[in-house]
């Protein structure tokens, strides 16, 4: 008789995998970020189908993403500068690494009605 260990039947991995999910990056600490930068960020956030609580928020004022650790689909950068092995990315404009898409855009409070256009088209 083979004995099977039943907390491997329990808690099979495939329970448990939530997924790849979206990262943030402002250059600001989250308890210095306005209520009004917030409320829109949440809005932008519901765009695309997600919430605060469903993303992880990392704050850097430079990034080079070939460097993280997380994996996420999506990365979307208000105001902090991101480059890929030292090469600076272009606001406003979707680049692909590694199945990650990224968008590097200007901070929250820089955003006019015209730039969150450009984001939501973006987007």
């Amino acid at each position: 008789m083979s004995y099977s260990n039943p907390i491997e039947q329990l808690y099979q991995e495939e329970l448990y995998n939530v997924g790849p999910k979206v990262l943030v990056i402002i250059p600001t600490p989250w308890d210095k970020v306005s209520e009004e930068d917030q409320q829109l960020l949440s809005k932008i956030l519901v765009f695309i189908k997600h919430s605060l609580s469903s993303v992880q928020i990392l704050t850097l004022q430079d990034v080079d993403i070939s460097n993280l650790i997380y994996r996420p689909i999506r990365i979307i950068a208000f105001g902090s500068r991101i480059s890929f092995f030292g090469e600076n990315l272009q606001s406003y404009k979707l680049f692909t690494a590694d199945q990650v898409s990224i968008l590097q855009v200007d901070s929250l409070g820089e955003l006019d009605s015209a730039k969150k256009k450009i984001l939501q088209n973006t987007l």
